[in-house]
């Protein structure tokens, strides 16, 4: 999830990539005054979601990235 703690409606978006070439990234995207998400990445181990995931937030207001932010989600190697 991607908290939404400014009081005001604000463009968000949350993408989960799973670290394997082929499976989309799940998404939430839209103008939310709470949060957006959950994302989560579902399958087995093959599905490559268990490691190295890639979390991106970004938070516009006015048209201008406020966050913007790449995470990975362990383990990476």
């Amino acid at each position: 999830m991607f908290d939404n703690n400014l009081g005001t409606a604000k463009h968000m978006k949350l993408k989960l990539c799973p670290n394997k070439a082929g499976v989309a990234c799940k998404v939430d995207e839209g103008t939310y005054s709470q949060y957006a998400g959950p994302v989560k990445g579902e399958g087995n181990h093959d599905a490559g979601w268990n490691n190295c995931s890639r979390v991106t937030a970004i938070m516009w207001s006015s048209g201008v990235a406020i966050i913007d932010r790449v995470r990975f989600v362990a383990p990476c190697d």
